[in-house]
């Protein structure tokens, strides 16, 4: 498809013009909403203006639905785009964040690309096709047992969950392998697909954190999807998301994560 390939050179692109700029520039960061943990720089606001300009360009017909800028429904055919995902990450330590672009006919995925800049790492797949880092196919992914796994959740994901669940979530830490926190959500559920994390879970996403990754992830044979039913994705609403490499192991999280359930009913190899 010649689209994605498009696509995947013009992140590549913006990426490399975006760490030029980058070396000269200030990044001026604001608050949004007065928030000092929800930031925006004149960069992000950059790569999205550079994006929708050249994305129109591959597809005129598509409307653009984007983080920096107020947005309908996701309808029709829908450019989703975060210009820099992990925008505190890109602040802090200028690693671990990306540039994502994905193509939706309604709620339908047609491709997604995650770019991970500073790795150079521009991951990439259609739906129903083949997920690639670069160049390398990725592998279907295997199921894993809990206490195998590592997970991504934040402090602030698992203090919220936990109040809604009504119960603690603490036991879930214990479980794994281990926990950690990367700071976003396109690399992390990117990162489930090449198999290197095998959950991630955030209590508030907006489409355009998952609408890219989350092509890659079932590409490679991991789910991703609402933790609640009155928060459905591809709304201009936040959701809170949880994203699997395997189905056994959403099934079994969902309901846990929900309070309804615990952790004595998952395991591979009994």
């Amino acid at each position: 498809m010649s689209q994605i390939n498009d696509v995947c050179a013009l992140v590549r692109l913006t990426g490399k013009a975006l760490l030029e700029r980058l070396s000269h520039s200030d990044l001026n960061v604001r608050r949004k909403e007065n928030n000092h943990q929800n930031l925006v720089t004149d960069f992000d606001i950059w790569v999205q203006g550079q994006l929708q300009e050249a994305l129109h360009e591959i597809e005129p017909h598509a409307a653009f639905f984007a983080e920096e800028q107020v947005n309908s429904a996701v309808k029709g055919l829908t450019w989703i785009v975060d210009p820099i995902d992990g925008t505190t990450n890109f602040i802090s330590t200028q690693r671990n964040y990306a540039i994502c672009v994905a193509l939706y006919e309604d709620t339908t995925p047609i491709f997604g690309v995650v770019y991970d800049v500073a790795a150079d790492i521009c991951y990439h797949a259609t739906h129903g096709g083949t997920a690639y880092a670069n160049a390398q196919a990725l592998a279907k992914r295997a199921p894993v047992d809990f206490e195998d796994a590592l997970f991504d959740a934040s402090l602030t994901t698992m203090n919220v969950l936990s109040r809604r669940a009504e119960k603690s979530l603490y036991s879930l830490s214990c479980a794994a392998r281990g926990h950690r926190a990367m700071g976003s959500a396109s690399l992390a559920m990117c990162h489930i697909a090449e198999g290197t994390l095998d959950a991630y879970i955030s209590h508030r996403l907006y489409p355009w954190d998952y609408a890219a990754s989350g092509v890659i992830l079932q590409a490679c044979g991991g789910v991703f999807g609402a933790i609640y039913a009155d928060e459905p994705l591809f709304t201009t609403n936040k959701a809170a998301v949880l994203s699997c490499g395997d189905p056994a192991m959403e099934k079994w999280l969902l309901p846990y994560l929900r309070g309804e359930g615990d952790l004595s009913t998952y395991c591979l190899s009994k």
